[in-house]
């Protein structure tokens, strides 16, 4: 009998020990938690081969310094996102890769393109940080990453960035909509003290009558269908004709 049940007496001892170790957060609660605990499961994003070929495939790229680039940084969204078909102009550089987040990003800033004095960024970043750092964190690397894209502009300035809004989710995961909300709240801030545009492509994915976005507009709840990418596209299509226009074409 004691042969039989020590295998599971040591099972036992040994699950007890590793749910005593892995205290995985509420994600509901990771407004207020911090990152320290949940790092692991980001690194394993950063190693893994798909996001590491895409960032080897990114840093192969070359362009010409004559040709002002309108670039895409971001995550899965910015990755799917049909720039050439649906904005139809030249110079358009897709920077997004699935799963992202703030640190990622900041970690991969040298796979933007040394391009033209005229070149601007378009960031959309932060959704995926959720599951891993609090708010506060989340801005603050934000923060980092504009002063950061900022000193690559050098005299081209606040010109060069164009923060935009993190889009709204599926009006049931409605503790991430409200986080949402409190984060484009921060990064309009962020963009009025430092100058920069705001671009609040939130509202108009907003389904408001339900909190979250717009049913006809994503796949899944949270990543975006054709109508969506459209909608996309236009709001930022006047921005980046006016950048691939030219500084005299820019409306001030």
């Amino acid at each position: 009998m004691g042969i039989v049940t020590r295998p599971v007496v040591w099972l036992s001892l040994v699950l007890a020990a590793g749910l005593a170790v892995v205290q995985w957060p509420n994600l509901r609660d990771l407004a207020t938690y911090g990152a320290t605990r949940v790092l692991p499961l980001e690194e394993r994003l950063f190693a893994a081969g798909k996001y590491q070929r895409r960032v080897a495939a990114h840093r192969a790229e070359s362009f010409s310094a004559d040709q002002p680039l309108v670039v895409f940084l971001g995550d899965s969204l910015t990755q799917n996102f049909p720039l050439e078909r649906l904005l139809r102009q030249p110079g358009l550089v897709n920077r997004g890769i699935s799963g992202d987040t703030t640190r990622g990003v900041l970690q991969r800033l040298d796979t933007l393109p040394n391009g033209s004095s005229n070149d601007v960024c378009f960031l959309m970043i932060g959704y995926n940080d959720l599951k891993y750092r609090a708010d506060s964190e989340i801005l603050a690397n934000v923060r980092r990453l504009v002063e950061a894209l900022l000193a690559r502009a050098g005299e081209k300035g606040t010109a060069s960035v164009v923060v935009q809004s993190i889009l709204p989710v599926a009006s049931r995961r409605s503790w991430a909509n409200q986080r949402i909300r409190r984060l484009n709240e921060g990064l309009a801030a962020l963009c009025q003290e430092r100058g920069l545009q705001f671009l609040d492509l939130h509202s108009t994915f907003l389904n408001v009558g339900q909190g979250g976005i717009d049913p006809a507009l994503t796949e899944g709840g949270v990543h975006l269908n054709d109508e969506g990418y459209r909608r996309w596209a236009k709001g930022v299509a006047p921005l980046v004709k006016a950048v691939l226009a030219g500084p005299e074409a820019k409306t001030p």
